[in-house]
Protein backbone atom coordinates (compact mmCIF):
# COMPACT_ATOMS: atom_id res chain seq x y z
CA UNK A 1 0.00 0.00 0.00
CA UNK A 2 1.39 3.66 -1.05
CA UNK A 3 1.84 6.40 1.45
CA UNK A 4 -0.66 8.13 -1.14
CA UNK A 5 -3.54 6.14 0.28
CA UNK A 6 -3.28 7.34 4.26
CA UNK A 7 -5.75 10.10 4.07
CA UNK A 8 -8.97 7.50 3.99
CA UNK A 9 -11.95 8.64 4.66
CA UNK A 10 -15.57 6.89 4.33
CA UNK A 11 -18.95 8.28 5.15
CA UNK A 12 -21.92 5.41 5.87
CA UNK A 13 -25.64 6.43 5.77
CA UNK A 14 -26.80 3.43 7.87
CA UNK A 15 -26.55 0.64 11.15
CA UNK A 16 -24.15 -2.07 11.63
CA UNK A 17 -24.39 -5.77 12.67
CA UNK A 18 -22.32 -7.43 15.72
CA UNK A 19 -19.96 -8.55 13.35
CA UNK A 20 -16.01 -7.60 14.07
CA UNK A 21 -14.01 -7.00 11.34
CA UNK A 22 -10.16 -6.51 11.97
CA UNK A 23 -6.59 -6.89 10.00
CA UNK A 24 -5.30 -10.43 9.74
CA UNK A 25 -2.17 -10.91 11.62
CA UNK A 26 0.05 -10.61 8.38
CA UNK A 27 -1.48 -7.76 7.56
CA UNK A 28 -4.19 -8.77 5.03
CA UNK A 29 -7.76 -7.65 4.83
CA UNK A 30 -10.41 -10.20 6.22
CA UNK A 31 -13.09 -7.96 3.90
CA UNK A 32 -14.25 -8.97 0.26
CA UNK A 33 -11.65 -7.69 -2.22
CA UNK A 34 -14.25 -4.82 -3.70
CA UNK A 35 -15.02 -3.87 -0.40
CA UNK A 36 -11.00 -3.24 0.87
CA UNK A 37 -11.06 -1.42 -2.76
CA UNK A 38 -13.46 0.86 -1.22
CA UNK A 39 -11.61 1.56 1.95
CA UNK A 40 -7.98 1.40 0.73
CA UNK A 41 -8.47 3.84 -2.44
CA UNK A 42 -10.71 6.25 -1.44
CA UNK A 43 -9.86 9.45 0.28
CA UNK A 44 -13.40 10.31 1.75
CA UNK A 45 -16.44 7.90 2.67
CA UNK A 46 -19.76 8.34 4.45
CA UNK A 47 -22.56 5.88 4.90
CA UNK A 48 -25.88 6.59 6.26
CA UNK A 49 -27.37 4.31 8.15
CA UNK A 50 -30.03 2.40 10.60
CA UNK A 51 -28.53 2.34 14.32
CA UNK A 52 -29.93 -0.38 16.37
CA UNK A 53 -28.93 -2.25 19.61
CA UNK A 54 -29.02 -6.35 18.61
CA UNK A 55 -30.23 -8.31 21.83
CA UNK A 56 -29.56 -11.63 21.52
CA UNK A 57 -31.49 -14.51 23.38
CA UNK A 58 -30.08 -17.75 23.46
CA UNK A 59 -32.55 -21.03 23.78
CA UNK A 60 -32.70 -24.51 23.55
CA UNK A 61 -36.29 -24.41 21.46
CA UNK A 62 -38.71 -21.20 21.10
CA UNK A 63 -41.36 -20.43 23.21
CA UNK A 64 -45.07 -21.44 21.93
CA UNK A 65 -47.54 -18.92 22.46
CA UNK A 66 -48.30 -17.91 26.14
CA UNK A 67 -45.12 -19.80 27.24
CA UNK A 68 -42.73 -18.91 29.78
CA UNK A 69 -39.02 -20.21 29.22
CA UNK A 70 -35.21 -20.33 30.67
CA UNK A 71 -32.72 -19.03 28.35
CA UNK A 72 -29.06 -20.20 28.08
CA UNK A 73 -27.14 -16.94 27.10
CA UNK A 74 -27.64 -13.14 26.92
CA UNK A 75 -25.28 -10.67 24.91
CA UNK A 76 -26.07 -7.39 23.44
CA UNK A 77 -23.92 -5.09 21.31
CA UNK A 78 -24.38 -2.93 18.59
CA UNK A 79 -26.31 -3.32 15.27
CA UNK A 80 -27.14 -2.55 11.73
CA UNK A 81 -25.58 -3.39 8.01
CA UNK A 82 -24.34 0.27 7.59
CA UNK A 83 -22.49 1.14 10.73
CA UNK A 84 -20.86 -2.75 10.81
CA UNK A 85 -19.60 -1.48 7.36
CA UNK A 86 -18.31 1.86 8.72
CA UNK A 87 -16.26 -0.54 11.47
CA UNK A 88 -15.06 -2.91 9.42
CA UNK A 89 -13.72 0.29 6.87
CA UNK A 90 -12.33 2.18 10.48
CA UNK A 91 -10.31 -1.37 10.52
CA UNK A 92 -8.46 -2.03 7.65
CA UNK A 93 -8.09 1.92 6.93
CA UNK A 94 -5.37 3.74 8.03
CA UNK A 95 -4.60 5.42 11.25
CA UNK A 96 -5.43 9.00 9.57
CA UNK A 97 -9.02 8.13 7.76
CA UNK A 98 -12.08 9.30 8.50
CA UNK A 99 -14.90 7.11 7.97
CA UNK A 100 -18.19 8.58 9.27
CA UNK A 101 -21.49 7.34 10.29
CA UNK A 102 -24.80 9.39 9.10
CA UNK A 103 -27.63 8.16 11.59
CA UNK A 104 -30.01 9.04 13.79
CA UNK A 105 -30.18 7.44 17.79
CA UNK A 106 -32.42 7.91 20.80
CA UNK A 107 -31.18 10.37 23.95
CA UNK A 108 -31.21 7.31 26.02
CA UNK A 109 -29.07 4.77 27.63
CA UNK A 110 -28.19 2.65 24.44
CA UNK A 111 -27.79 5.28 22.23
CA UNK A 112 -25.10 6.79 24.12
CA UNK A 113 -23.66 3.28 24.41
CA UNK A 114 -23.68 2.47 20.50
CA UNK A 115 -22.22 6.06 20.05
CA UNK A 116 -19.43 4.91 22.51
CA UNK A 117 -19.02 1.47 20.89
CA UNK A 118 -18.52 2.85 17.36
CA UNK A 119 -15.77 5.23 18.46
CA UNK A 120 -13.93 2.62 19.85
CA UNK A 121 -13.57 1.59 16.52
CA UNK A 122 -12.58 5.01 15.00
CA UNK A 123 -15.86 5.54 13.26
CA UNK A 124 -16.78 9.57 13.49
CA UNK A 125 -19.80 9.92 15.16
CA UNK A 126 -20.09 13.90 14.62
CA UNK A 127 -22.82 13.02 12.05
CA UNK A 128 -25.14 11.09 14.25
CA UNK A 129 -28.42 12.75 15.26
CA UNK A 130 -29.25 12.37 18.82
CA UNK A 131 -33.55 12.75 18.88
CA UNK A 132 -35.23 13.83 21.78
CA UNK A 133 -38.21 12.01 22.97
CA UNK A 134 -37.01 8.73 21.00
CA UNK A 135 -35.89 5.49 21.87
CA UNK A 136 -32.61 3.94 20.02
CA UNK A 137 -33.83 1.47 17.76
CA UNK A 138 -33.05 -2.47 18.83
CA UNK A 139 -33.54 -5.83 17.54
CA UNK A 140 -34.81 -8.88 19.43
CA UNK A 141 -33.09 -11.43 18.43
CA UNK A 142 -33.77 -14.83 19.21
CA UNK A 143 -31.15 -17.95 18.26
CA UNK A 144 -31.74 -21.63 19.68
CA UNK A 145 -30.45 -24.90 19.69
CA UNK A 146 -30.22 -25.05 15.75
CA UNK A 147 -28.61 -22.12 15.30
CA UNK A 148 -32.38 -20.97 13.53
CA UNK A 149 -33.25 -17.26 14.76
CA UNK A 150 -36.24 -14.93 15.14
CA UNK A 151 -35.66 -11.34 15.10
CA UNK A 152 -38.30 -8.33 15.85
CA UNK A 153 -36.56 -4.85 15.19
CA UNK A 154 -38.59 -1.75 16.57
CA UNK A 155 -36.81 1.09 14.26
CA UNK A 156 -37.82 4.07 16.65
CA UNK A 157 -35.01 7.14 16.12
CA UNK A 158 -34.61 4.97 12.60
CA UNK A 159 -37.87 6.73 11.17
CA UNK A 160 -36.10 10.19 11.86
CA UNK A 161 -33.16 9.51 9.33
CA UNK A 162 -35.13 11.02 6.64
CA UNK A 163 -34.31 12.73 3.13
CA UNK A 164 -34.95 16.33 5.30
CA UNK A 165 -31.98 15.06 7.53
CA UNK A 166 -29.42 13.71 4.64
CA UNK A 167 -29.85 16.88 2.99
CA UNK A 168 -28.31 18.79 6.13
CA UNK A 169 -25.25 16.65 6.04
CA UNK A 170 -24.74 18.01 2.18
CA UNK A 171 -20.97 19.22 3.05
CA UNK A 172 -20.36 15.83 4.69
CA UNK A 173 -22.18 13.71 1.41
CA UNK A 174 -20.84 16.25 -1.34
CA UNK A 175 -17.17 15.66 -0.27
CA UNK A 176 -16.87 12.10 0.21
CA UNK A 177 -15.32 10.17 -1.79
CA UNK A 178 -17.36 7.05 -1.52
CA UNK A 179 -21.00 6.56 -0.18
CA UNK A 180 -22.25 3.87 1.30
CA UNK A 181 -26.10 2.86 1.73
CA UNK A 182 -28.23 -0.21 2.68
CA UNK A 183 -32.22 0.14 2.61
CA UNK A 184 -32.23 -0.01 6.57
CA UNK A 185 -33.89 3.86 6.49
CA UNK A 186 -36.35 5.37 4.88
CA UNK A 187 -35.86 4.86 1.34
CA UNK A 188 -36.18 9.03 0.37
CA UNK A 189 -32.98 9.05 2.63
CA UNK A 190 -31.33 6.62 0.40
CA UNK A 191 -32.00 8.69 -2.81
CA UNK A 192 -31.30 11.94 -1.64
CA UNK A 193 -27.99 10.79 -0.15
CA UNK A 194 -26.84 9.30 -3.37
CA UNK A 195 -28.35 12.53 -5.55
CA UNK A 196 -25.83 14.61 -3.04
CA UNK A 197 -23.23 12.31 -3.64
CA UNK A 198 -23.17 12.83 -7.44
CA UNK A 199 -23.41 16.81 -7.17
CA UNK A 200 -19.73 16.22 -5.15
CA UNK A 201 -16.46 13.94 -5.50
CA UNK A 202 -17.78 10.52 -5.17
CA UNK A 203 -18.63 7.91 -7.66
CA UNK A 204 -20.24 4.64 -8.39
CA UNK A 205 -18.86 1.61 -6.87
CA UNK A 206 -19.96 -2.43 -8.04
CA UNK A 207 -20.47 -4.37 -5.65
CA UNK A 208 -19.52 -7.39 -7.53
CA UNK A 209 -18.24 -7.71 -11.12
CA UNK A 210 -20.59 -6.97 -13.88
CA UNK A 211 -23.01 -5.27 -11.89
CA UNK A 212 -24.51 -2.34 -13.69
CA UNK A 213 -24.39 1.01 -11.93
CA UNK A 214 -27.02 3.39 -13.45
Amino acid sequence: MSSSVGATSLVVVGSWSVVHAQQCGDGSSPLPPCLTRVVVCVPTACLPACSNVDLFTYVDAFPRPGETIFGSAFQKGAGGKGANQAVAASCVAAASSNVRLIACVGADTFGKEYMAELQTYGVDTSSVTVVEGEATGTAAIWVNAEAENCIVVVPAANSKCTAELVRSKYEVLSNAQAVVCQLEVPLEAVTTAFSVAKTGHSGPVAARRGLAVA
